[in-house]
């Protein structure tokens, strides 16, 4: 295992200047759309609850068809919680099954999947996976190779949750800046960002296989007040006034003592991109590490929703933001620089 030292934020660093985004205006209507693949000159977009992929062509900025259609039948999801496109074919896992289609939304094959199984990648002839667990009072996400009938071969990694669900008020805890929890894949290779342990990543083969470790030192930052009130107004702005009325009738918002090391990563090139708190003047810093540790370079980028996922394209770091103006979401494309 290498570790490598990394003094975030007391060390001065000279981020990199990005260049102007590229904007591809989205054609329907969304709610609050998730950007999670881009693969071959394609985005593959999921509106909230809808169960429906929305595929767009990057090279001329047009939608081109959807992916599945929400519902519990053949074909259907409830929802939909992982995406994976390779070999031509596009793999949907969520609620009970996998259903696997070819590039223009042709269903080919479907899979029931046993309950607390989510997350779902194919790797091979087996899968990767997240289980879910409750014992006691707490519950467990694991990080699993599973084989073709989703029983567990290895476990790689393993985070645990025993934060009360409930307030005493009745409400529902909302756990803002949450530790970090999940996995990619390149090639096959399985990389686990796991905040429960630091800054950690864990790097293991196909067969589940540790190749190494990267835990970096970091210093721990708290989260003011006035952080709060930041993301609380930017939440807001994310969700809109209405939602964000029956959020505060609903929920207790609930921060950490401090940030965690990192809020999300992506894969590209054989890097890792890592996306740091804190927030600052709406912006926040991207880490690119190697699949050793080492520290490659270092941007600035937008803040451009809460806690949002990102996708690293072609040297471009991709996201999703809803113009206020036009009142339509749209996929930046900023060159990395």
């Amino acid at each position: 295992m290498k570790t490598v030292g990394l003094l975030v934020w007391l060390v001065i660093v000279a981020s990199s200047v990005l260049g102007a985004d590229r904007i591809i205006t989205l054609e329907d209507e969304y709610w609050i759309p998730m950007l999670k693949q881009m693969v071959e000159g394609r985005a593959y977009i999921v509106n909230g609850p809808e169960a429906v992929v929305h595929v767009y062509s990057l090279a001329k900025g047009k939608k081109l068809h959807n992916i599945g259609r929400k519902g519990e039948g053949p074909g259907e999801f409830r929802w939909i919680s992982h995406i994976t496109v390779r070999d031509g074919k596009v793999t949907l896992s969520g609620s009970d099954k996998i259903i696997v289609y070819d590039r223009n939304g042709r269903l080919l094959k479907e899979t029931r999947v046993p309950y607390a199984r989510a997350r779902i990648t194919p790797l091979g002839g087996h899968y990767a996976g997240i289980a879910y667990t409750n014992i006691r009072q707490k519950s467990i996400m694991s990080l699993q190779i599973l084989d073709s009938d989703f029983s567990t071969l290895e476990t790689l990694e393993e985070h645990t949750n025993d934060r009360p669900y409930r307030g005493k008020n009745g409400r529902i805890n909302a756990y803002i800046f949450r530790d970090f929890f999940h996995y990619k894949l390149m090639g096959d290779t399985i990389v686990v960002g796991n905040t429960q342990k630091g800054f950690h990543f864990g790097i293991f083969d196909k067969n589940g296989k540790k190749i190494r470790s990267i835990d970096l030192k970091h210093k721990k930052i708290p989260v003011t007040e006035e952080d709060k009130t930041n993301f609380m107004k930017l939440f807001k702005e994310t969700i809109g006034p209405t939602r964000f009325k029956r959020f505060q009738q609903t929920k207790n918002p609930i921060f950490p003592d401090y940030y965690p090391p990192y809020d999300y990563f992506d894969l590209s090139d054989q890097k890792i991109y890592v996306r740091l708190y804190p927030i600052v003047n709406n912006t926040q810093q991207l880490l690119v590490l190697d699949l050793e540790g080492n520290k490659l370079n270092q941007y600035t980028i937008p803040t451009h929703r809460v806690e949002a996922p990102f996708l690293i394209h072609n040297s471009h770091y991709c996201y999703l933001q809803e113009d206020e103006d036009l009142e339509q979401w749209q996929l930046h494309l900023r060159p990395l620089k």
